[in-house]
């Protein structure tokens, strides 16, 4: 009885943080989104992205910068599983600048893990996405 009722919870939970979940569907709405201090979440899909890779990912940005028409987000993460340096700890330092023809440039510095450098001979990748459900997605709650 107690792990249906545990589960029932589990299942109650989770369907109440999709149902208040609103899709953001241009710059307008997740400008409106920023300043009316919601929640941002971002899921891309790098394989329908210029150019393609074969990746993609969900993140919610912390601190978001409104700077002309753009709005502008970073993440910082330390991984072990960039194909440029398999096995290497390293860190990847990702900007997302949404623009307000609903374009997404996303721009990949690799750093070293132990000072912060860009290691040498890496590629600052640049990634254009569309604020489209099968590129870009924005969500705010």
């Amino acid at each position: 009885m107690k792990k249906t009722i545990a589960l029932s919870t589990m299942v109650l939970i989770s369907l109440t943080n999709i149902a208040f979940s609103e899709e953001l569907n241009n710059y307008s709405d997740i400008l409106n989104a920023v300043k009316d201090g919601k929640n941002i979440t971002t899921f891309i899909d790098f394989s329908n992205c210029k150019p393609k890779i074969k990746v993609s990912g969900q993140f919610n940005p912390k601190s978001i910068i409104i700077h002309d028409d753009s709005i502008i987000f970073s993440d910082t993460h330390f991984t072990r599983n960039n194909p440029q340096y398999p096995n290497q700890p390293i860190l990847e330092y990702v900007t997302y600048k949404i623009n307000d023809d609903n374009n997404v440039n996303i721009t990949i510095d690799i750093l070293n893990a132990n000072n912060y450098i860009p290691i040498e001979h890496s590629k600052h990748t640049t990634i254009s996405c569309q604020i489209t459900k099968d590129q870009a997605s924005f969500f705010s709650n």
